[in-house]
């Protein structure tokens, strides 16, 4: 059976020839990267292009059956008895390893220490998702700074007068019970320890950074909302995100956020304002407070968003060169819709390749094809063949050996 080869330059970008397969391998096993083949005729008009670091593409009868990056490379004789002539046998993995160089890093910045062992993407992740971005609003219900007295309606031990309740805690207007989202976003000019004071009315989650930083929960008779809740954490420069979940738990009384956030400071306990929530006539700054439309379902990510976003990171960072997706954020390599994932974690040092193999064993069957395009189908609403968990080059094997005679 012969097989075509074609050798791909080392961005696998581009075609440089063809060559004439002696003996072609491909291997493929589930979640495994696979490795293949190739033995050449050192007399092949382009021998010289079967060195390290360049592609082989393995075709059958056209069809493309497996593609690896040489690694490795050997000249000998093969049957010396009749008189075969020497080869190049070239030996490498298949191109979906190029996804294991590809490491998921922690939602600071590049250069700055994670604030987490673990990167969660959901509604406080400081890079939006689009259903994020289309569910999070730019109105927020206030409680104008007039309407209250220093101490007057305020937690136990508030730090300042300028902060005033949001999605207020006005007994005449009651909301619905259930959780709304709250994000607002903030730049530090420079390394800092900051305080933030946070209450609600009834309990809350407080994120920053897309690190879950304190939860407090509704403990009759003591009230959440009765008290102020402090927590000190140390930022480098930069932007960041903090995300407050508001769990409002009763529809016959009010729900409410109120949030101070400060510098530390050695000698004072805190120092310079930051930002505060409510809406203030002077003094601290207004914080960009946007909010979930509410009721509304938790909004998430898809599988499209995050994989995409994990490559387009690491592509800036100089690595994965060459590997293109079939699919957006929201739409799959069939045409399928995503299913929107409410929260997906990933160990910081992961490889993208792990991550894949995770989102198919939870949210997506995968397919990659060489030249490294990633493809996703929608779990539910996957087509005929699509591999699954089973990632594999081409046409979905598990495993392929091709062999030619001279």
């Amino acid at each position: 059976m012969a097989v075509t080869a074609e050798i791909w330059n080392k961005a696998n970008t581009s075609k440089v020839n063809d060559v004439t397969a002696v003996r072609a391998n491909v291997q493929r096993r589930v979640n495994d990267v696979g490795r293949g083949s190739l033995t050449v005729l050192l007399d092949d008009t382009n021998i010289a292009n079967v060195v390290v670091g360049n592609v082989v593409r393995l075709y059958d009868n056209s069809v493309l059956c497996g593609s690896f990056t040489i690694e490795r490379t050997e000249d000998n004789v093969i049957d010396p008895d009749e008189e075969a002539g020497e080869t190049r046998t070239a030996t490498g993995r298949g191109l979906l390893a190029r996804l294991e160089r590809g490491l998921v890093q922690g939602w600071v910045a590049p250069g700055s220490k994670p604030q987490s062992r673990t990167r969660v993407f959901n509604w406080a992740s400081p890079t939006e998702s689009a259903d994020i971005t289309a569910q999070f609003v730019d109105t927020i219900y206030t409680q104008p700074r007039d309407s209250l007295l220093w101490g007057d309606d305020r937690p136990v031990g508030w730090p300042d007068p300028y902060s005033s309740w949001m999605w207020t805690r006005d007994p005449d207007d009651p909301h619905p019970a259930g959780d709304v989202y709250f994000r607002c976003p903030f730049t530090l000019a420079d390394p800092a320890t900051i305080v933030i004071f946070l209450s609600a009315d009834d309990d809350f989650e407080l994120w920053v950074d897309g690190v879950l930083i304190q939860t407090q929960h509704m403990d009759p008779p003591s009230d959440v909302w009765w008290w102020t809740w402090r927590s000190g954490l140390v930022l480098p420069a930069g932007g960041h995100v903090i995300g407050v979940k508001v769990n409002n738990i009763s529809s016959v009384g009010p729900g409410g956020l109120i949030m101070s956030v400060w510098e530390a400071d050695a000698q004072a306990g805190i120092g310079d304002p930051i930002f505060v929530s409510g809406d203030p006539t002077d003094g601290a700054p207004i914080g960009e407070f946007v909010a979930c439309e509410y009721p509304t379902t938790v909004p998430g990510w898809t599988a499209g968003e995050i994989v995409d976003k994990l490559i387009d990171e690491a592509q800036t960072r100089g690595s994965l060169t060459g590997v293109t997706v079939d699919f957006t954020g929201s739409t799959d390599t069939a045409s399928g819709t995503f299913q929107v994932i409410s929260e997906f974690a990933a160990n910081v040092g992961d490889s993208v390749l792990d991550v894949v193999q995770a989102l198919s064993e939870a949210w997506a069957d995968v397919d990659a094809i060489a030249p490294i395009d990633v493809q996703l189908y929608d779990k539910d609403d996957s087509p005929p063949g699509s591999s699954g968990v089973t990632l594999t080059e081409g046409s979905n094997i598990t495993s392929l050996s091709l062999i030619s005679e001279i």
